[in-house]
């Protein structure tokens, strides 16, 4: 089975339906059929039971949940698919039963978790994603996440998200409003250190060896000034 890949697109995140179809174990062709119905469904809601319904939520627009598309197949010929919001991938995870709806539905709660993830890590150092990119053929997503969930844990002991959930900060908002002046200087001369060492083809660890050595180096400086 291959991985389930979660794209930016549009400004959104979005699954394949080709690859949700191989996920819960369904012929594309079909898969297409049932969101169909389902996109109809919606459409149905939202026009006549709106009105005589209040307590339905105003946002049942199939938009939400599916985007219609078309793909290639080998001979050429346009086909019909879907790119499925995370909406649209818990709608599909909700009408299976059994394992492979666990598996799904565990499966798109992690790559879409990972994908918000790295789009916020993208805005707080876009010269790390430019690097990254630059350097390394079709970069999974975890080669940025790794990146910033290294700096921070060398400077505030834990990586984002538990940064978050220690301080009660909801959702996946920066968490550089809450670092003080002396931990964002810190964040900021780490980052543009490893921009250097990724540019220079350093691995991994040999980054982060680096990045412990100058961390502790300025530690050290900061105790002998005190």
């Amino acid at each position: 089975m291959n991985e389930l890949v979660i794209y930016e697109r549009k400004g959104g995140l979005y699954a394949d339906s080709q690859n949700v179809a191989e996920w819960v174990g369904k012929r594309h062709d079909n898969l297409v059929r049932d969101i169909g119905r389902y996109c109809d469904d919606l459409a149905h809601l939202k026009i006549e039971d709106s009105t005589d319904n209040p307590a339905l939520p105003s946002n049942l627009d199939a938009a939400n949940f599916f985007v219609p598309g078309t793909y290639k197949d080998a001979s050429g010929r346009k086909n019909r698919m879907y790119w499925l919001t995370r909406k649209g991938c818990e709608f599909v995870a909700n009408k299976l039963t059994g394992r492979k709806g666990t598996l799904f539905t565990a499966a798109y709660i992690t790559r879409y978790h990972q994908m918000e993830e790295l789009l916020s890590a993208r805005l707080e150092c876009p010269a790390h994603t430019d690097a990254i990119q630059a350097v390394y053929l079709d970069p999974a997503v975890h080669y940025y996440t790794n990146e910033f969930n290294m700096i921070n844990r060398l400077v505030l002991g834990v990586d984002a998200k538990h940064f978050r959930e220690a301080h009660g900060i909801e959702g996946k908002s920066s968490i550089r409003p809450y670092l003080t002046d002396a931990e964002i200087t810190l964040v900021n001369r780490l980052q543009s250190i490893d921009v250097g060492l990724v540019w220079a083809g350093l691995d991994y660890e040999a980054r982060k060896k680096k990045l412990t050595e100058y961390r502790n180096r300025k530690a050290e400086l900061a105790l002998k000034a005190a």
